[in-house]
């Protein structure tokens, strides 16, 4: 990402964050061989909002992003990134059972985990893969935007 920001800061403009696309959560989805073919739904929090994608057999299908108006961290937010979760589903008319969330903390993951199963959806922290190395301890959902953008 260094070689992007040299080139921005060349040009005068300055590079503040890196957005989540749905093409690099597709490519990053597509390297991943534990998802391959498999129908799930994917759910990643960051400062601004909650950005939710939908696929079956595999393929994308279906996203969609919501802000947040809620601190992070509370009852609310975490009620709330499930309830988006589960409208997406219902909109995506798609049977998905199975949710890989990101960029939630551990207390988050258990507040949306706790609600989406009283829907009868299984929803996990979004796995390690073998096809994504660290160098350090560092947990997926801390890089997943740059991976996702970089695949």
């Amino acid at each position: 990402i260094k070689n992007y920001i040299d080139v921005f800061r060349g040009t005068g403009f300055g590079i503040g964050s890196i957005d989540i696309s749905a093409c690099g959560i597709i490519r990053l989805s597509e390297k991943c061989s534990m998802l391959n073919g498999s129908s799930y739904a994917v759910c990643i929090a960051d400062d601004t909002g909650i950005s939710r994608f939908i696929f079956e057999n595999g393929k994308y299908c279906y996203g969609g992003r919501d802000s947040i108006f809620v601190q992070r961290g509370t009852e609310e937010f975490s009620a709330g990134t499930a309830r988006s979760v589960e409208a997406l589903i219902q909109v995506s008319g798609k049977d998905i059972s199975n949710v890989l969330m990101s960029g939630v903390t551990d207390s988050e993951a258990e507040q949306i985990r706790l609600t989406l199963s009283e829907s009868g959806i299984r929803a996990a922290t979004f796995p390690m893969q073998k096809e994504i190395e660290f160098v350090d301890d560092a947990d997926i959902s801390d890089h997943l935007a740059v991976i996702a953008a970089l695949v």
